[in-house]
């Protein structure tokens, strides 16, 4: 990270090559000069791997337009209308593509191609590449943070302490995100019974996981509310309008890793309930509490009721693990998962604050 921070855009870059299915896949970021507005490839794979680096005019590029439209295309055979785009090698049979952001502002696009005739992208697929340019976004917006830094170093000497507290800081976060995204991504496709849950799985944790990297990029990877982390991801599940009852102190702060360790296993709990839980009917509720104490304590109880009986699943599935395994260490405490047949309940307890 310290010698080269957009490795991080690359491996995403290999990522889209990989979940979506592409034949060839990058990341182009638009830049601005005096001699007119270009798109550069910052980060190539598969067929288009060589081409790294190189640039196209706006006006020329599929980018282009999916920048000025603000929204995600898929296109089949752009050459008919982009020129430059018919001399590429490789040709291009199909391309989906979708904006990055820097804040709310779009910046850049991720994208996969299909060089031969007959091959597909699907829904699934856009929908994939959606949640992953949430990534490229928080990673684009980390790496150039780094980069400002070791710009600011040459000219600020007595400041090169604090600098390398950032960089390494910035590397640990880093670390952890694409940790956890190697571990959704694997573990998830590990349990699945068929390509097409994988898929759902994949596309849902990762969409959790940037919906809370949102929250903590509009924070500066600082402290976040409690309220923001719960709002962000019960709006991806409450199509049904009030089905969840929040309670609690809604100004709690949460630390980076917590936020996202909650989101995630928020998710989970979610998917469960409307799978197999109280949400999977018309009558079922959840509700949300938690509780922190001025000595730091605290604790957050998920309770579904109404719904159908509860039976215990008769396997211990990643979903699982992930809920009482991996959002417990940063609270520093415990995370309990139950199954009485009036509903499931999970429990969290632990402190606030940085591990």
């Amino acid at each position: 990270m310290n010698k080269s921070p957009r490795v991080v855009l690359q491996k995403l870059s290999d990522a889209i090559l990989e979940l979506c299915r592409a034949k060839s896949s990058g990341i182009t970021l638009l830049e601005t000069s005096e001699d007119g507005d270009v798109l550069r490839w910052i980060a190539t794979s598969g067929g288009f791997a060589p081409m790294v680096g190189g640039t196209m005019p706006v006006a020329a590029s599929p980018c282009g337009t999916v920048i000025d439209r603000d929204q995600a295309l898929m296109m089949s055979e752009p050459g008919r209308f982009y020129p430059a785009a018919q001399d590429l090698r490789p040709y291009i049979n199909e391309i989906i593509l979708a904006p990055f952001y820097v804040s709310g502002r779009p910046i850049g696009t991720v994208w996969g191609i299909l060089h031969e005739d007959g091959d597909k992208f699907d829904a699934e697929d856009m929908r994939l590449l959606r949640s992953l340019s949430r990534s490229a976004g928080a990673a684009y917006t980390l790496a150039d943070a780094l980069k400002q830094s070791h710009d600011r170093e040459s000219a600020l000497e007595d400041k090169n302490a604090q600098r390398v507290v950032l960089a390494r800081e910035l590397t640990h976060r880093m670390k952890n995100l694409l940790s956890i995204v190697q571990a959704i991504t694997a573990q998830s496709l590990r349990n699945a019974r068929s390509v097409e849950e994988a898929q759902e799985a994949v596309m849902g944790r990762i969409s959790a996981l940037g919906r809370a990297q949102d929250i903590l990029t509009q924070s500066d990877w600082v402290d976040t509310e409690i309220d923001q982390v719960i709002s962000s991801i019960l709006d991806l599940h409450d199509s049904r309008s009030g089905r969840f009852d929040v309670r609690g102190d809604r100004s709690v702060v949460l630390s980076d890793q917590q936020g996202l360790g909650l989101a995630l296993a928020l998710h989970e709990l979610a998917t469960n309930a409307i799978k197999y839980g109280a949400l999977s009917n018309e009558a079922g509720r959840v509700t949300i509490t938690w509780r922190a104490s001025a000595g730091g304590e605290f604790s957050l109880d998920w309770v579904e009721h109404g719904g159908p009986p509860v039976v215990a699943p008769t396997r211990t599935g990643f979903g699982s693990r992930l809920i009482e395994k991996m959002v417990a260490p940063h609270f520093q405490g415990n995370a309990s998962l139950h199954y009485p047949p009036e509903g499931a309940r999970f429990q969290l307890s632990g402190r606030l604050g940085n591990e």
